[in-house]
């Protein structure tokens, strides 16, 4: 599951992006330590990194990147390393 997010086409940052989420497992919502990933411009030692951390902590994982491919990539090293971690759905909210 991913969203895309959007900033309307005449604002000064407009880009879209793709995100995508998972939890730990007995993550039943609640206040918790997240750790949040940027691709393209996190280095491979960056994401180990933050995949440490999210184990240690338990803590959610969030990634924002440029393209689907790149989430799902990154969707990948998570399965390797947290095989555990759901992937869940992020609601996206229009404005009418």
């Amino acid at each position: 599951m991913e969203t895309l997010l959007k900033v309307s086409p005449g604002h000064r940052a407009y880009k879209q992006a793709h995100a995508a989420c998972w939890h730990p497992p007995g993550d039943n919502g609640g206040v918790r330590d997240t750790v949040t990933v940027m691709l393209p411009e996190m280095p491979a030692h960056g994401i180990a990194g933050a995949l440490e951390c999210a184990f240690e902590f338990s803590a959610r994982l969030v990634v924002v990147a440029d393209t689907h491919e790149q989430v799902e990539a990154f969707a990948a090293q998570v399965t390797a390393k947290l095989g555990a971690w759901v992937r869940v759905e992020i609601l996206q909210s229009s404005k009418n």
